[in-house]
């Protein structure tokens, strides 16, 4: 088992300890067979990366009227810093804006240390820079900043070398100093948890709808 299947392990066996339904993994590479992720994960067109940013998980409250996409994130050992997708993330502030919720998991490997946020239009405030990769065009850049810009108001893009490591696509970069303020990712589910209404009319647990009752 890696480092990130053991902390998705970790979350989810949490969660559902604390009330949550968990359902299998969301990821586009755990429902589309190899064929298809490779082609998936060879383009950078909108639809595409909105695909591969997909959510690891969704969560809602067992009794209740809340449903979460939850991100789960492990940091390598050489990294202080936590680098979220730009386009993924993007998504979530724009879905904030309706009402929806992202939580996002994190731990670090190298000390340890874990952390979460919920997603919403205060975490820009932490970014301190979007970073594009060296390969993309000028005509790219321009077209990601018009798509995205909107959900990142006063941050700025900025070029990077193409990394030998990771997805190589855009990124936001939230500093380790920033970080420090983060709650532990329990404590943010649990606050989150707190504020659910719940479901009177439904009687059974895997129906809240009671529609099939």
């Amino acid at each position: 088992m890696t480092d990130h299947d053991q902390f998705e392990t970790d979350v989810v066996r949490h969660l559902r300890d604390s009330g949550w339904v968990v359902p299998v993994s969301m990821t586009y590479h755990e429902i589309l067979d190899a064929w298809h992720v490779r082609g998936v994960a060879a383009r950078n067109d909108p639809t595409s990366m909105s695909v591969r940013g997909q959510a690891d998980r969704l969560a809602f409250v067992d009794d209740a009227e809340l449903s979460c996409r939850v991100e789960i994130k492990t940091v390598g050992t050489r990294h202080r810093n936590l680098a979220v997708q730009l386009f993924p993330l993007c998504e979530h502030l724009l879905r904030s804006r309706m009402g929806c919720e992202c939580v996002y998991a994190v731990r670090h490997l190298g000390d340890g240390r874990e952390y979460g946020f919920r997603v919403d239009a205060g975490l820009v405030d932490t970014i301190a820079a979007a970073f594009v990769p060296a390969r993309w065009s000028d005509q790219q850049m321009a077209q990601l900043i018009d798509w995205t810009s909107d959900a990142f108001p006063g941050v700025q893009f900025v070029r990077k070398p193409d990394p030998l490591r990771g997805s190589g696509t855009p990124y936001v970069l939230i500093p380790d100093d920033e970080l420090a303020f983060f709650d532990d990712w329990r404590g943010v589910f649990s606050r989150l948890q707190n504020t659910a209404k719940g479901l009177p009319n439904a009687k059974d647990s895997h129906d809240k709808t009671g529609i099939l009752d």
